[in-house]
């Protein structure tokens, strides 16, 4: 969820071409709200305001200023959004982003107090004052679009077994997410594999990266002690994927590296990836941009421009999940 993936995204945008937690109450009759249920209508009539999060707060740590501020909710998810996703993407995307925001939100907090502002490990999150200095004059008709959609969904919870989830999120799938326990070792029933054909639209959706035998070994070696090993044609082998195709583990020259580390140490895309070796330079081919686990962003706008709402988009990514109403403070 880093914050420069919100620029580059919003980047590809503009020069490619593409496709034009304690909270719950029921929604009218005591039962979670799914998509596709006649109740659903129930959930945009009764669209909150940001009254609805009025009084909740939230302790935020900037790594920047090394200090944690205690802000109003509202404001922290308006400043979420707009580091996060695209203010151009659709309305519904956007809505569906807030919420998922606002859960991972109350669920870190519940855990552990606050959460950080760091986009390399938690929510990204602009500032008015970057707000204004990334729109330009774009700023008050973005702001207004991202407010809109935070508006629309205060009243409301995202939820499994009557607690917020971890909504986690990022840019472009693979064309299908990953199981959080295979990339991250721990099960969420909300967390598994789900289709999301519409990421091999992205101008996103595949990257290649090649390197040759010296940075391979240089940058992997500055991971975990690496020895250059034979024929550069045999230093990779013993690849292992998920069955949404990320590398969870790869042998390079004798030492095991996890997908993770080599994306991490080669400036990849995602962890989606083959590799072609050729003349001491290695080829890596990339498909998707991020981790992949939860919500696809771009996934979600891909829905949205098909006619799906929040609900639907929310209730596809997290398997599972409900959408319930805020209790009345």
């Amino acid at each position: 969820m880093k914050r420069f993936l919100f620029l580059a995204v919003l980047m590809l945008i503009f020069t490619a071409a593409a496709p034009a937690l304690t909270y719950r109450k029921a929604v009218s009759d005591g039962l979670p709200v799914r998509a596709g249920e006649t109740e659903e209508e129930n959930i945009t009539e009764t669209a909150g305001t940001l009254s609805a999060l009025s009084g909740e707060t939230i302790a935020v740590f900037s790594p920047q200023s090394n200090k944690t501020e205690t802000m109003p909710m509202e404001t922290y998810i308006i400043g979420v959004v707009a580091a996060e996703m695209p203010a151009e993407y659709e309305i519904e995307a956007l809505k569906a982003q807030a919420l998922a925001a606002l859960s991972y939100a109350r669920y870190t907090a519940a855990r552990s107090g606050q959460i950080s502002a760091d986009s390399s490990t938690a929510q990204g999150y602009l500032t008015t004052e970057e707000m204004q200095e990334t729109w330009g004059e774009q700023y008050e008709e973005n702001h207004e679009r991202i407010r809109e959609a935070v508006e629309a969904v205060a009243n409301l919870s995202l939820e499994y077994d009557g607690e917020p989830i971890l909504a986690a999120y990022f840019a472009v799938s693979s064309g299908r997410t990953e199981n959080a326990a295979d990339i991250w070792g721990k099960e969420y029933p909300y967390l598994v594999t789900v289709a999301s054909d519409g990421d091999t639209l992205s101008p996103a959706f595949e990257s290649t990266v090649t390197v040759s035998a010296e940075e391979l070994l240089q940058k992997l070696g500055a991971v975990r002690k690496i020895n250059a090993n034979g024929d550069t044609a045999d230093y990779i082998t013993d690849i292992k994927t998920t069955e949404s195709g990320s590398v969870t583990k790869a042998v390079i020259c004798g030492t095991t590296f996890t997908g993770s580390e080599i994306r991490d140490a080669l400036g990849l895309a995602s962890a989606v990836f083959t590799i072609e070796e050729g003349d001491g330079q290695f080829t890596f081919t990339v498909k998707g941009y991020g981790h992949g686990v939860g919500m696809s962003q771009y996934g979600a706008d891909y829905m949205a421009r098909q006619g799906a709402d929040f609900a639907e988009i929310l209730l596809h990514y997290y398997t599972g999940a409900q959408i319930v109403q805020k209790a009345a403070a």
